[in-house]
């Protein structure tokens, strides 16, 4: 890990699930396959937010939330503000968000606190995530 990673340890943001076209269409081909993994194991940020990350595309980054934590790769997005992340609905964020209904019976998608960090760690495969 570089000097100035470790010395950039983490950023507070909101997590929001999303749907995209590329991740519906990759989900209904083979949610097993490398397709659907480079879809869905992914973190949409704003450029500023990767640049206190020190991160770039395709690098992998640590998402935590009072849910659980997950490891995914970075992409950056033009669709979405500083300190929002976006996340494609699927395993990768199902592990964030929880499963609490509250008093809606709809679960937690949108706005949830998250902690994001650059690591070496891999991003988690499905294996992984549903072993766990």
């Amino acid at each position: 890990m570089s000097f100035f990673k470790m010395i950039t340890t983490e950023i507070d943001v909101l997590l929001t699930t999303i749907r995209t076209i590329e991740q519906g269409k990759s989900a209904d081909s083979d949610k097993e396959g490398k397709e659907y993994f480079d879809k869905a194991a992914i973190v949409l940020l704003h450029i500023e937010d990767m640049k206190k990350l020190s991160v770039e595309t395709n690098d992998p980054v640590k998402i935590s939330t009072e849910y659980g934590k997950v490891i995914v790769k970075v992409k950056e997005s033009e669709e979405t503000k500083e300190g929002i992340a976006l996340v494609p609905v699927g395993l990768w964020a199902n592990m964030t968000t929880g499963d609490s209904v509250q008093s809606t019976g709809i679960p937690l998608l949108k706005n949830i606190p998250a902690k994001i960090e650059s690591t070496d760690e891999s991003p988690s495969d499905i294996t992984h995530l549903t072993s766990a």
